[in-house]
């Protein structure tokens, strides 16, 4: 009986063995599964931190594209208040030259008659930059739906209808000429 009794214990002692070893190996199996899924959360982990990165860097760019609009537009609005002014300069310089010269020729013309002592007066004025009425019908339409707004404002005239809308470009133009 003895004999019995030791090679049951044995054969239990063996199947004892076996279920440490199964779970020793399905400690392993999971450790290896623990192991993997960190592994992919670092790399999860890694690739939000570069799409981060990158969306930063995005910014960076897109904030400085808008400056250098901005700097663009600042500067094309001085340069647009420049071209203006060197318009009105010329402009009446061409007219002092123009009223120069007519009142040259109109001496001219009254002593080389002397019959008449009426002498004509040069006209100084010419139509000043800022009546728009006065420009080409070519020049007129090369002005923008916001200067044209902006000069019918400054007249006193509404530039919009009676629903609050802005007016087209040509209703603009005709309010423009109607002055």
């Amino acid at each position: 009986d003895e004999s019995k009794s030791v090679a049951k214990e044995k054969k239990k002692a063996e199947e004892e063995t076996k279920v440490v070893a199964k779970g020793k190996k399905k400690a392993g199996e999971e450790a290896k599964l623990v192991a993997k899924e960190k592994k992919k959360a670092e790399e999860e982990a890694k690739f939000v931190a570069e799409e981060k990165e990158q969306a930063e860097e995005e910014a960076k760019f897109l904030a400085k594209f808008l400056e250098k609009a901005e700097r663009r537009n600042m500067t094309k609005g001085v340069e647009a208040a420049q071209a203006k002014a060197e318009v009105a300069k010329k402009a009446t310089k061409k007219t002092a030259k123009k009223a120069s010269t007519k009142a040259k020729t109109v001496a001219k013309s009254t002593t080389a008659t002397e019959k008449s002592p009426v002498v004509k007066k040069a006209s100084t004025t010419a139509a000043p930059v800022d009546d728009w009425a006065s420009l080409a019908e070519s020049t007129l339409k090369r002005k923008t739906v916001a200067q044209l707004t902006e000069y019918l404002t400054g007249k006193g005239v509404l530039s919009t209808d009676g629903s609050g809308k802005s007016l087209k470009k040509a209703e603009l133009l005709e309010a423009v000429k109607s002055l």
